[in-house]
């Protein structure tokens, strides 16, 4: 994360805040903190990278000035790596977590996140309605509040193609060799799920998916497999569309590209960034606290700003910087209808014989 951008998102947060100040009053339930209680550590497990870094700036540092709570902070490289160590080390082992949805759902199932103790979090009311009870956590109860979301959806280059209808244009022999997509079954499905106009959560013909998939096979570029390396095959012009986020792509755009994002009617594939507790937490009640924080308007708009993804809260309940409503995945009516949350009961269930189709076809068979 540029030190610029980071100075630039401040002062945005900071207009949005004094500019919003009447919806920021009513936003907020206000949570009498005992201070008594709070611990003087708190342990802080994350992504590591940028993304840190900007939930260090936007929330961490504010944070421990504000409450005197020292937050010690760590990182691990995947949520499949975390879950496993959290299993690993048993209870009261870690605090504040953050993973994705398909890891909350993991940790949910594997029994290593406290359920939340949502009179301790007034702020998770200002939350969008469809966020509160997500599909991702199993229950019962919530066990994790959601920072920012984002979306798979369709990124372009404005130079070599005209502005998408649909997610036929990953589908477009005009394109051939030019299109990059996702390698990772479940992201194939789902996508070619909504080219088909079908259920993601419930698919009606999964051999209409798998043809559809090998239809596409001879048209494709590159399957990819991180988000550094479709950023590079866009930046260096080799792919020309593709299945990306919209994060990445804003980030893009800044740095000269010739990029758009684009949401199909049909939908796009959401995701979401999940903080959690883990089971156990000594530290629960600071945590809590901790999470509250995060749901705090400025600061949920401090970190979208500088993720480059729109934070959770209802924009009818809590302001919105300029910078965060001109976030393509920013859904100014708060029901993100939009996007498509993967049903993790449905997916798993699925899953293994999505794998192995996808693996014949990736390899053309």
């Amino acid at each position: 994360m540029r030190r610029r951008n980071f100075l630039k998102g401040t002062g945005a947060a900071l207009s949005a805040s004094v500019l919003g100040l009447p919806y920021i009053t009513k936003a907020r339930a206000q949570l009498n903190v005992d201070r008594s209680k709070l611990t003087k550590t708190l342990r802080f497990t994350s992504y590591g990278g940028t993304w840190q870094a900007a939930l260090a700036d936007s929330a961490i540092k504010p944070f421990e000035e504000k409450y005197g709570v020292q937050v010690l902070q760590g990182s691990e490289s995947s949520d499949t790596a975390l879950i496993a160590k959290m299993k690993a080390s048993g209870s009261g082992s870690y605090d504040v977590v953050t993973v994705n949805e398909s890891g909350l759902y993991l940790g949910v199932k594997q029994g290593v996140f406290e359920e939340l103790r949502l009179a301790n979090i007034p702020n998770y009311a200002n939350v969008v309605k469809v966020l509160q009870k997500p599909a991702y956590d199993p229950g019962p109860g919530v066990h994790s509040v959601p920072d920012v979301f984002g979306s798979s959806a369709i990124v372009y280059n404005t130079g070599h193609v005209s502005k998408p209808t649909g997610w036929d244009v990953m589908w477009d022999p005009k394109y051939k060799g030019r299109i990059a997509a996702r390698d990772v079954a479940i992201y194939r499905v789902f996508i070619t799920a909504l080219y088909l106009r079908q259920n993601p959560n419930q698919i009606s013909d999964i051999n209409k998916i798998y043809a559809s998939l090998r239809e596409q096979r001879s048209l494709v570029l590159k399957y990819w497999g991180g988000i550094s390396e479709m950023q590079t095959l866009v930046s260096n012009q080799e792919a020309w569309v593709g299945d990306f986020v919209g994060g990445r792509t804003v980030q893009l755009k800044e740095q000269g590209v010739p990029v758009e994002y684009f949401i199909p009617d049909a939908g796009a594939r959401g995701f979401v960034d999940c903080v959690g507790i883990g089971v156990g937490s000594p530290n629960r009640y600071t945590a809590e606290v901790f999470l509250n924080y995060l749901l705090e308007p400025e600061v949920a708009t401090k970190l979208a700003e500088l993720t480059k993804y729109p934070h959770c809260l209802d924009p009818n309940k809590a302001p919105s910087s300029a910078v965060v409503k001109a976030l393509p995945d920013f859904d100014p009516s708060g029901t993100l209808s939009r996007f498509i949350f993967t049903d993790y009961d449905y997916m798993e269930k699925n899953r293994q014989a999505w794998e192995v189709e996808w693996t014949k076809i990736r390899f053309g068979s």
